[in-house]
């Protein structure tokens, strides 16, 4: 390990599974999220928007950053191609300015690829401390000092459209 960002980068090692959804440490399962094996058996990759949906370099002004705490992978050559490319392209970030995020290098290396990938709703990769959902919560990602199944217990009580911030 490195102990930095690059660690959260996997390598085509990491994905022992025909079908991986790799998590941040920081996430909570709040329910079942079974369906996105299922959509991974005929797409690529699955991914979410970041909260802040930052422009990314070297992408169209209509494409915005992913986020990389929730991402489903089909084990497949072009996938494992894609994984490269996307450590190749952090390394090479870090080496030229010495600051990237890994979520700019893998929106800017995913929308150069040819996989076929699909957005998740934001309920499968809800980030605190604030945003908007429409159905319950099945994945949160972040902190909270009430903790976070207390939090994902408060947000799935409805599933109706809701705005949530910390408080």
């Amino acid at each position: 390990p490195q102990y930095t960002v690059a660690d959260s980068i996997p390598n085509a090692d990491m994905l022992p599974y025909d079908r991986t959804v790799l998590l941040d440490t920081d996430t909570y399962i709040c329910e079942s999220f079974s369906e996105l094996f299922d959509l991974l058996s005929t797409r690529d990759l699955a991914v979410c928007h970041a909260p802040g949906r930052k422009e990314v370099s070297n992408t169209p002004d209509c494409i915005r950053e992913y986020n990389t705490g929730v991402v489903g992978f089909q084990h497949k050559p072009a996938v494992r191609s894609f994984l490269d490319a996307w450590n190749g392209a952090y390394s090479n970030q870090i080496k030229q300015t010495g600051h990237v995020t890994n979520q700019e290098t893998f929106t800017q290396k995913l929308y150069h690829s040819d996989l076929n990938y699909e957005i998740l709703n934001r309920e499968y990769n809800v980030k605190l401390p604030s945003g908007y959902i429409n159905g319950h919560a099945k994945i949160i990602h972040g902190n909270h000092p009430s903790g976070i199944e207390k939090v994902g217990k408060c947000l799935n009580q409805t599933k109706s459209p809701r705005v949530f911030t910390q408080k």
